[in-house]
């Protein structure tokens, strides 16, 4: 009872002390002194905000929930930083070895409601956004921390494919996250992902950034086609949405989406003409080598390109548009 006490007390007065805070930067910043007869608040002071959060970050401790202490560390780290950054810097790596551990203990465990699977969270790419907000270099370098780590795992033993797609997930994640508010960043995390499986998050970043940098990604956009142009087609037809505006592929993709496309996005000629030869010149290679299915596949090679390019010859996308199943990526 204690505990469940404490964990509801420290994330109840985080947003208190920061509306304090706020309070307080507004009072300091003004030039006009308190209207006559009022006492100031000296409760709600700056230094006694900072103070405060210090105790919750102390009290923090003492919460059993991993999920629920990181999220404190992080509003705590998020809120000192531009007034201690020392202070920020040593939270945010408090939240990350805490992300680490969990990880590391329990991974990141899919759970069933009902007949929907929702997948694991990984915090610690929680945390390295929340990072990368504040400090893009700190944040792209611990990132690549994770993944170095990984590639020296996958050269140990061998790893099941769903790991990589997980990976590209989890970097296209934060890339989305940043997207609106520092799409340079949120590109360096994108290119990360070109290294894996290309999976449904790749699409919806790309629309993610479109809204905010027409020229970054539609540049991305060409970095994606070269790296997965020889990817299986299940892959390679996440490209097929971005060009077209469209709300879904073109094939039939093990995970179906149903993309919010903004409305000032139109299609483009000149990415569609990239896709589409891409695409012809992989029937051609089909032709030339013809391959069997791979397990597990529901489509050949071979029925994905026909399905894409007949879908492509259609007068009205309209009808392909319409989604059977919808998957937002978070």
């Amino acid at each position: 009872m204690l505990v469940q006490h404490t964990m509801r007390k420290s994330s109840a007065l985080i947003p208190a002390f920061a509306a304090c805070m706020v309070f307080s930067l507004t009072s300091a910043n003004a030039q006009q002194p308190a209207p006559t007869g009022v006492a100031p608040a000296p409760a709600c002071s700056l230094e006694n905000a900072l103070d405060n959060i210090r105790r919750q970050i102390d009290l923090s401790k003492t919460i059993d929930d991993d999920a629920k202490r990181i999220g404190v560390l992080l509003r705590a780290a998020d809120l000192t930083w531009p007034y201690e950054q020392s202070q920020a810097r040593a939270t945010f790596t408090d939240a990350f070895d805490l992300a680490t551990r969990s990880f590391k203990e329990k991974g990141e465990k899919d759970t069933n409601q009902g007949r929907l699977i929702v997948g694991g969270v990984d915090y610690r790419y929680r945390v390295i956004t929340a990072i990368a907000k504040r400090d893009p270099v700190w944040g792209r370098k611990v990132s690549k921390q994770i993944l170095d780590e990984e590639a020296q795992e996958a050269a140990d033993k061998t790893k099941d494919s769903s790991d990589g797609v997980r990976t590209a997930n989890k970097l296209l994640s934060t890339a989305t996250s940043l997207a609106g508010t520092d799409p340079t960043t949120a590109l360096a995390f994108a290119r990360s992902s070109l290294e894996y499986p290309a999976s449904v998050y790749l699409p919806s970043f790309l629309f993610k950034l479109s809204e905010t940098d027409r020229r970054l990604s539609d540049q991305f956009y060409l970095e994606a086609i070269t790296a997965y142009a020889h990817a299986p087609m299940d892959q390679f037809l996440y490209l097929s949405s971005y060009p077209l505006a469209a709300h879904r592929e073109i094939g039939e993709m093990q995970i179906r989406a149903y993309y919010q496309v903004p409305a000032a996005l139109t299609p483009n000629m000149l990415l569609e003409r990239t896709f589409v030869l891409t695409l012809l010149g992989r029937a051609r290679e089909l032709i030339q080598n013809p391959a069997a299915a791979a397990p597990g596949s529901q489509f050949s090679e071979a029925s994905q390109i026909f399905m894409g390019l007949s879908r492509l010859e259609r007068t009205s996308v309209a009808q392909w548009q319409k989604p059977r199943e919808i998957f937002t990526p978070s």
